[in-house]
């Protein structure tokens, strides 16, 4: 019997602890309301990628549904009978905190957006309106992959039972909301402080791999206040895009200079005002000649969004 609840119990935490990290989905981006509702948005999102950590730090990401006992392949910790209750409450506050619609709409100033089709195949992952991706789907690619494939198998199971997409219309109100998750992730932290250290270790490589500028930016300032180690690796990352930006960018001059076209030589020039017969060069003294304007690579434009933002620190 005692293998039994184990086995249960296990069962159980990996499957509120995927409920709750899949219930992130139903904010949405907030791109479509203006740049600090997706700031706010952000914000909500890195407590999701805590989650995400804390989850795969103490082994909860890695069981699988055929996994025969799970008990064996999470932290040995959480098959304490006291342990496994502290988190399943935990993490049972979280779920309550997204399917309290009431709470939502006046304590959390929420509103709804839309209703979901019922189903097992949603999978928004806080999608953005104009592009296929995760709000921060280009920095923590790792573990929205890992969180795409867990939502695969427990989602035709444990559907759930959010089917109102929410936007944020006060947001004031939408920060206590985000304190409220934040409160919870704490608290589940605390029971593993030596976890801590790996799950930051993730995180940290998964920002120092990314090479979005745009998302890193939101990453930097959406965490400055309550999660200083994530902003500053943000920054750190936009600092050394910036160098290398630059190195590129003086790379690409030099290649572009090094291949422009000689000037005519006098033999050439003599050619050419005997061919036009007015002692000019083509297109001199044309008003119809075609200008030749100056136009910015890809590359020193990202540099100077990078600048820009050094510069505002």
């Amino acid at each position: 019997m005692e293998i039994a609840g184990l086995v249960v119990g296990a069962v159980s935490m990996v499957t509120l602890w995927n409920t709750c990290v899949q219930a992130f989905d139903a904010v949405s981006s907030g791109r479509n309301y203006g740049y600090d509702h997706e700031v706010l948005r952000v914000k909500l999102e890195v407590e999701r990628i805590r989650l995400l950590a804390w989850g795969e730090a103490v082994g909860l990401a890695n069981v699988q549904r055929q996994t025969a006992d799970p008990s064996k392949t999470i932290d040995t910790r959480l098959n304490r009978e006291e342990m496994r209750d502290t988190v399943l409450r935990l993490l049972g506050c979280i779920q309550h905190v997204f399917e309290d619609t009431q709470s939502l709409q006046r304590k959390y100033g929420l509103k709804q957006e839309s209703v979901l089709k019922s189903g097992g195949s949603q999978n928004h992952l806080a999608l953005s309106s104009s592009e296929d991706q995760p709000i921060l789907g280009l920095v923590f690619k790792r573990a929205y992959s890992n969180l795409q494939k867990s939502a695969k198998e427990y989602q035709q199971s444990t559907p759930l039972r959010l089917k109102t997409m929410w936007a944020i219309s006060d947001k004031a109100k939408f920060v206590h909301f985000v304190t409220e998750i934040r409160g919870f992730n704490d608290s589940l932290v605390h029971l593993f402080p030596d976890v801590l250290s790996k799950a930051n270790n993730a995180l940290r490589e998964d920002i120092d791999n990314s090479d979005e500028i745009r998302s890193l930016q939101l990453l930097q300032q959406a965490s400055a206040d309550d999660h200083e180690e994530i902003s500053e690796t943000a920054s750190e990352r936009l600092n050394h895009l910036g160098a290398t930006m630059a190195s590129l960018l003086d790379d690409q001059k030099t290649e572009t200079a090094s291949e422009a076209p000689l000037p005519l030589g006098p033999v050439n020039q003599a050619q050419d005002q005997d061919q036009e017969g007015d002692g000019l060069l083509p297109g001199e003294g044309d008003v119809n000649a075609p200008v030749q304007t100056y136009k910015e690579t890809k590359l020193e434009k990202e540099l100077k969004t990078v600048d820009a933002f050094c510069d505002e620190k």
